[in-house]
């Protein structure tokens, strides 16, 4: 006896689309928000990348002020005359650009004087512009260039703080501002304290 072959109604079909939508509908929703998560990961893990990259440019460029450390081409942190013969002397100038000093002082200056070349003096200064980033400004007196470096525009603002108890201490206050991710903006603020050895600590 032979079997008729029989197919699927149309009812039948409907349903089996219908549940197939819903689980292609579900999948996308799931991979979506996977994708979502590994993007907000990403940007949160690319954002405290930079606030340590930054934290570490400031530390090892402001702590070059010491007249006993200094640090080399190949980027080896040595004692004076351990194998130079010439040591330095760094006056360090906080200003105060906005006016108001019980907020800090905005701008850093780094001045460089070489006892055997007293008429040699470079200058680094760190400050921030409104809306662009942290800067690094590097002056040569002998060849009387200024140089303008972008160290992060992730930075928002930057404060200096003099010790009241200790006028060689310096507190920094960063604050950053990451790319926005769905409308939201990440933001941290990190704070490095420092005691400049230095004798020539004045404000302007």
């Amino acid at each position: 006896m032979k079997m008729k072959k029989r197919g699927f109604t149309l009812v039948e079909v409907m349903i089996a689309t219908g549940i197939m939508g819903v689980l292609i509908i579900a999948i996308f929703y799931y991979l979506r928000g996977n994708l979502n998560m590994y993007k907000k990961g990403s940007s949160k893990i690319s954002f405290q990348t930079e606030v340590q990259r930054v934290m570490k440019v400031l530390y090892i460029e402001l702590k070059k002020v010491n007249p006993s450390i200094y640090m080399d081409s190949d980027l080896n942190v040595v004692l004076d005359d351990e194998y130079r013969d010439d040591l330095k002397l760094t006056p360090v100038e906080l200003y105060d650009l906005d006016n108001n000093i019980n907020n800090g002082f905005e701008r850093i200056n780094l001045w460089e004087h070489k006892l055997r070349r007293f008429s040699e003096k470079k200058r680094n200064s760190f400050y921030v512009k409104k809306g662009k980033g942290l800067f690094k400004e590097s002056f040569n007196s002998e060849t009387d260039v200024i140089h303008k470096k972008l160290i992060s525009s992730y930075v928002t603002d930057i404060k200096f703080f003099r010790n009241k108890y200790d006028n060689n201490v310096i507190r920094v206050e960063v604050y950053m501002e990451g790319e926005s991710y769905r409308g939201k903006k990440e933001k941290d603020m990190f704070e490095l304290v420092l005691r400049m050895d230095t004798d020539f600590l004045t404000i302007k």
